[in-house]
């Protein structure tokens, strides 16, 4: 006689709550290095965008002072704001908020600032940076009064970077620069 052996096979409950626990905690590592290099690739944009106006603010300014070399003191800073808004469209800042202020370049002491509309941008090829200008966020020069060689670029929205108690908002290219290249 033949006899009839009475066995299952398969995986136990056991085995797939234990399987089910370690697939959850890949997942969750998997989510959080996503969002960090998200995050990353975020900071990396607006450092590369800040760079290019950074470019093409120094252009800018060489062409200005090329203009406005025998001028001084504030006929100088008169007539280069006047270029700056005619021939780039770019307006004149009044004022900068207090926190965005003290993350201006160290070496810039008494400045000058001029907001990007959507054409300059599109005149420096970042046509791609309009939407943020309609969102309400706006790029701004930051020139050295005495030297517009030394510039620095603001970003209105800022971005946060960091973990945990180091989260910084930045709003310059310079403290993008400091923080992310450390």
């Amino acid at each position: 006689m033949y006899k009839i052996k009475n066995k299952e096979a398969g995986i136990t409950i056991i085995a797939l709550v234990v399987i089910i626990i370690v697939l959850l905690i890949i997942a969750g590592i998997a989510i959080n290095e996503g969002i960090d290099i998200l995050k990353d690739s975020k900071m990396q944009t607006l450092q590369t965008n800040m760079l290019t106006i950074k470019a093409k603010a120094k252009e800018y300014a060489e062409e200005v002072e090329a203009e406005t070399w025998e001028s001084s003191g504030e006929d100088k800073t008169s007539k280069n704001n006047e270029i700056f808004q005619s021939k780039y469209s770019m307006k004149a800042v009044g004022s900068i908020d207090s926190e965005i202020e003290s993350q201006i370049n160290k070496e810039i002491t008494e400045y000058n600032a001029y907001e990007l509309t959507a054409e300059t941008l599109g005149g420096m090829g970042l046509v791609t940076l309009k939407e943020d200008i309609e969102d309400g966020q706006k790029y701004i020069v930051v020139y050295d009064e005495n030297d517009y060689n030394i510039i620095d670029i603001i970003y209105t929205g800022g971005i946060t970077y960091g973990k945990g108690s180091s989260k910084q908002r930045c709003y310059t290219l310079s403290k993008i620069q400091e923080i992310y290249n450390n």
